[in-house]
């Protein structure tokens, strides 16, 4: 009944893919994909975190939802965003 206030309360979003960001002029660089990366992962990553809006960095861990993984954002993003919707 309460409102959610920010950090408050998170999902766990630990078993949702991971996705190390490389920014697209260094992807022909990106080695030694696994299998599951290979069929998984987005041919192209968004720039920037479509809830706060902010840029990836080059090798920042994020999370993929699992709806054919072209959504790609912050974890701790995700998570509260996904208690409020």
């Amino acid at each position: 009944d309460d409102p959610l206030k920010p950090g408050e309360r998170k999902v766990d979003v630990s078993t949702f893919h991971t996705v190390k960001y490389v920014p697209s002029e260094s992807r022909h660089k990106k080695l030694g994909r696994g299998l599951l990366a290979l069929v998984s992962e987005p041919e192209e990553l968004p720039t920037d975190c479509a809830i706060c809006l902010a840029s990836f960095t080059a090798g920042e861990t994020l999370r993929a939802l699992p709806c054919q993984g072209n959504h790609v954002l912050h974890g701790d993003c995700l998570s509260e965003w996904l208690v409020q919707n």
